[in-house]
């Protein structure tokens, strides 16, 4: 390309350059999950991908269908390619859904993060963000949801700010064939717009229409959260609330290492910058409250994996502190 043809706007240059840095980012994590936990833990992820399928896998595990059904329409379409190998198209079918969600979780990210903060701010916020996703890569051996997870609330909370109601509540629909946390989507509404100081009101929908609209997101969830338990029926659950916390606090000081690698210095600074970050932003952080109640309660505390949701409310808090705010738009 000569010089001429080199793209003159320095924004679009930048752009550009986020593109090609997070898209070869996107591979390197990829594959760093290929070979840690899918190539590994074949035979495992086999048998638990067959029994989500055949609906006999154990509670939350057989209602999050989303990727395994996704996931097995390519392995099906790759599999004449590969010599009609089942293996081999079942660790392409996801290496391929790997990389498009980590990279599409990113440049959301990016794209999110870069409503108030200058993008070159941005995009050093989600190659951390990129490097901490490597701590959770550990303790588990069939987790794919965790992947999209970031991408599909990141989305949501995308649609929210640019008041796109009808994606946000399809996005919120989507989300929960993917992992029942989705409802932290069907709260960011409400947290954002439900009760508004006076100041915000004015310029708002009528707080009837903010009521209503609130209940419908709500309603999206609990109806496709209930939906799939009616059609894949009840399962017990694969571990009981007895055994999670006793195996947490048996575990207490791998999980305080953890997290304090997941977020490191970032969860100091990002506490400290929620204080001058966005309205936006600190809105969204009510929805770190309900987070917390599920993973304290049903998560393993040292798989960091589960943590990787709070990535679009903990960047922008951690660039409030550092990053020049852009002049911010009324949400």
């Amino acid at each position: 390309m000569s010089v001429a043809e080199r793209p003159t706007s320095h924004p679009h240059r930048l752009r550009l350059f986020a593109f090609v840095l997070l898209f070869s980012v996107a591979a390197i994590v990829a594959h760093q999950y290929y070979r840690q936990v899918e190539l590994i833990n074949l035979k495992s992820r086999a048998t638990m991908h067959n029994q989500i399928l055949a609906g006999q896998a154990e509670a939350p595990y057989r209602y999050r269908v989303l990727l395994p059904l996704t996931a097995e329409a390519l392995r099906l379409a790759l599999k004449p390619a590969l010599g009609n190998d089942d293996a081999k198209a079942f660790l392409a079918s996801f290496a391929v859904l790997n990389f498009l969600i980590v990279f599409a979780g990113f440049w959301l990210l990016y794209r999110y993060c870069s409503l108030w903060f200058p993008e070159i701010y941005a995009l050093c916020a989600v190659l951390f963000s990129a490097l901490s996703m490597l701590i959770g890569f550990n303790y588990h051996f069939y987790q794919p949801w965790s992947l999209l997870e970031p991408a599909l609330f990141t989305g949501g909370l995308l649609a929210l700010y640019h008041r796109r109601w009808l994606t946000l509540g399809v996005l919120i629909a989507v989300a929960t064939l993917n992992r029942e946390t989705s409802l932290l989507s069907a709260l960011a509404y409400p947290a954002v717009w439900l009760f508004l100081p006076a100041d915000r009101s004015a310029q708002a929908p009528p707080a009837a229409q903010r009521f209503l609209r609130s209940l419908l997101y709500i309603m999206i969830w609990a109806i496709v959260y209930g939906g799939l338990r009616i059609v894949y029926g009840n399962a017990p659950h694969v571990h009981s609330l007895t055994f999670i916390w006793g195996h947490n606090l048996e575990q207490w000081a791998r999980s305080f290492v953890y997290l304090g690698l997941f977020f490191g210095l970032g969860w100091v600074f990002a506490v400290a910058g929620i204080r001058r970050a966005p309205w936006f932003v600190k809105r969204t952080w009510w929805l770190i409250a309900p987070f917390a109640v599920l993973f304290l309660v049903f998560g393993n505390w040292y798989e960091t994996r589960l943590l990787t949701t709070l990535y679009p409310l903990l960047l922008p808090a951690l660039l409030a502190y550092f990053a020049p705010l852009k002049e911010e738009r009324p949400a």
